[in-house]
């Protein structure tokens, strides 16, 4: 994350309009802007054209999985942005294959929001101190 960034830029890819709200308006409060994608095409074009600080990657994106998307971020665009896995599955296989993609942790959802906030907040650079608003 860039030191002279007051706000963390979090980028969203989910394809459930209430998970991307939920993580608007929980991260919002913590001085994050957020920015969500409801599928990999819209993601690929917003991280075409934004330096993210971190990305919420839902495993199941309709057409598209989310383990596809991850390893196309990783391989073909070599991106290193920071990933947080999440799904509504405890799903140990694809967990396994996803690290090989080198994520940062998995959200189970249902999520809260101090859980969620200690997974963004763990997976940042350790500079970064959050404040609530």
């Amino acid at each position: 994350m860039d030191t002279l960034k007051e706000k963390p830029l979090i980028l969203t890819i989910d394809d459930e309009p209430m998970i991307r709200s939920a993580v608007q308006l929980i991260m919002s409060r913590r001085h994050c802007v957020v920015q969500s994608a409801q599928d990999a095409n819209e993601a690929r074009q917003l991280l075409k054209s934004h330096s993210f600080d971190l990305i919420l990657l839902d495993v199941n994106l309709g057409r598209t999985s989310g383990l596809e998307l991850l390893k196309e971020l990783r391989e073909e665009l070599k991106l290193e942005t920071p990933v947080l896995l999440m799904s509504g599955l405890a799903d140990t296989e694809r967990i396994q294959e996803a690290c090989k993609h080198n994520i940062k942790g998995f959200i189970l959802k249902p999520f809260n929001a101090k859980g969620l906030e200690e997974k963004v907040f763990g997976s940042m650079e350790p500079g970064f101190k959050p404040q609530a608003v």
